[in-house]
Formats: C-alpha cells, structure tokens, sequence
C-alpha cells in the first residue's frame, strides 16, 4: 500500500513538474523521508518553472516592447514638422513649375499689345507678296535697323531700306506667304512695343519654288512706326 501511494505521489509530481506551485504530499503520506522527497521535487518543481517563465518573458516581451517604441518613435517622427518645413512645403506647392536661372538680360515681363499694330505687320508681308513695298513706306520710322537670317545688317534712312528691298523682290517672279501666327506684345521693363510673325513663304524663281519657315519679330517706337525688324527663317 506504501509503494503504490510513494509511486502515485511520484507520477504526480511528474505531472506537474511544469506547475508553478508546490504540492503538499505530506497530507496523503505518512513516510518522513516521503515527505521530504516530495517536498525536494515540488520545491526543485517551482524553481524550475520560475525560471521558465521568466526567461519565457524576457525573450518575449523585451522584442514586442522594442517593437511599441520603434513605432511610437515613427509616428512622432512623422507629425513632428516644424513650421519651417512646413512653409517649405507650402512655398514649393505654390511656385512656378521651373525657375530661371539667370534673369533675362533684356526682356522678362511682357503684357499682351496693340492689335493694329500687328496688322501693320501682315500688311507689309501682303505688300512683299504683291511687290508693292511702296505702299508702306509710311509705316517706317526715319530710321530702321534689319537684321536678316543670313548675317547681314543693316542701319541706315528708311528710303535706302526701301531700295534694297524692292531690288530683292525683284529677284522674284512670284511670292506667296501664309500666315500662321501674329503676336503683339509689350516689353513692361522696356515700355516697348514688338510682334512677333509665323508663316511660310513661297519664293518662286523661273518656275522653280523654294519653301522655307519664316519667323520675324517687329519692333514700333513711341509714335507706333517700325525701327527695327529681326528675320529667322528655315528651308524646308
């Protein structure tokens, strides 16, 4: 009976080695060196779990508490923006998509012209195209500076223009120009007033046509005359 009570005490105590609490085996048996065995092994029983569970706890709460902090320090990162950062940000929604890196030497500004102005313009390129510069000689300031696509210059009296051009329409049996775009603008800086002139010209010469892209911009002066006119073209 001894043995069977000893050996249920045993198998018990085995059960629940991994309990954190002692059991008192001394109430079921009677045997001192019993008591004190199972005592031993319920006592060694609770300092074996304590152990347990804190190296369980060290290798489990110390990662997720690294885990919390990482993140708190995250989401303090993110809203934690000073009000520097904050204009930058502003300051860069609300500028201009690209910035110039030089300030124009000449021009910056510009506000939208006079629209007879730029009929003036189409008039003269109708008038080349007719041979019939004459006609708007009147257009023309006492002075006149051209500057032409192929390098040359010229600054002089508005009648010594008007002879070269009519010898280089001369050239010509035919002269057709299209239109394309006509654009009058004032320079605010400078109080000038200029158009620019797209098209295409057609330049007829024994029966042989030439095509090129043309591009002039026109300059009038404070009495709404031309003094100058600069050419750029581009054969096609």
């Amino acid at each position: 009976m001894e043995f069977r009570l000893k050996f249920v005490a045993f198998c018990i105590d085995l059960i629940f080695v991994y309990y954190p609490y002692p059991i008192p085996f001394f109430m079921v048996i009677s045997d001192l060196r019993f008591y004190f065995y199972c005592f031993y092994l319920s006592f060694l029983s609770f300092i074996i779990n304590q152990s347990y569970m804190a190296c369980l706890m060290t290798k489990t709460l110390v990662p997720i508490a690294m885990l919390l902090f990482t993140i708190s320090c995250n989401d303090q990162g993110k809203g934690s923006g000073t009000a520097e950062d904050t204009m930058d940000s502003e300051k860069s929604a609300t500028s201009a998509p690209y910035e110039y890196t030089a300030r124009p030497f000449y021009y910056s500004k510009f506000e939208p012209g006079d629209p007879k102005q730029a009929n003036i313009v189409i008039e003269l390129w109708k008038m080349f195209d007719a041979n019939s510069l004459e006609s708007g000689l009147h257009y023309y300031a006492d002075t006149v500076e051209l500057w032409t696509n192929d390098g040359w210059k010229f600054r002089g009296p508005k009648d010594s223009l008007m002879d070269i051009m009519i010898k280089l329409r001369g050239v010509y049996t035919a002269v057709r120009t299209d239109v394309a775009a006509v654009i009058p603008i004032r320079s605010i800086e400078r109080d000038e007033n200029w158009v620019s002139i797209y098209g295409t010209e057609y330049l007829t010469i024994k029966n042989r046509v030439d095509s090129a892209d043309v591009q002039e911009n026109w300059r009038f002066n404070k009495e709404g005359k031309v003094d100058m006119m600069h050419a750029y073209k581009r054969k096609k």
